[in-house]
């Protein structure tokens, strides 16, 4: 394991395509990750508490993460762009209204059972959005 100090603004390169910087350090410490989408980012209290989870095993429940980036910027009626406004989803393609949390959910669900037809026939799944941390 490889241990460094870095300030606000420095950043770190991983192989070709992977850079952490530094954000802030006010309080909390705040990270930016810049990684392909093909690179799951997840928090480790997260990751540890859906991977390997021994309820999922002994019931041959599958865990599909799916790409959460605009989870809640999107729509999950029709797919466009929409805008948050204190708390409420708002898609003026279509005009669906709901609550921020409900949408991401209809969404992050959408896209766990288009994952999951390609593990067809492997059992019930469990959705988990990669990159939690950008938003939660």
């Amino acid at each position: 394991m490889l241990s460094l100090g870095r300030n606000p603004g420095e950043y770190l390169v991983i192989g070709e395509d992977i850079v952490i910087q530094v954000v802030s350090m006010e309080g909390d410490l705040r990270l930016s990750i810049d990684a392909p989408k093909n690179v799951s980012i997840v928090r480790g209290e997260v990751y540890e508490k859906y991977h390997e989870k021994p309820e999922c095993r002994e019931q041959s429940i599958t865990l599909i993460k799916v790409y959460a980036k605009d989870i809640s910027r999107q729509c999950s009626r029709c797919s466009a762009p929409g805008h948050q406004e204190k708390g409420s989803f708002c898609c003026p393609a279509c005009g669906f209204h709901a609550d921020i949390k409900t949408n991401a959910a209809q969404n992050a669900k959408k896209r766990g059972r288009a994952k999951a037809q390609i593990n067809e026939g492997n059992g019930p799944a469990l959705i988990l959005p990669e990159g939690l941390s950008q938003s939660s």
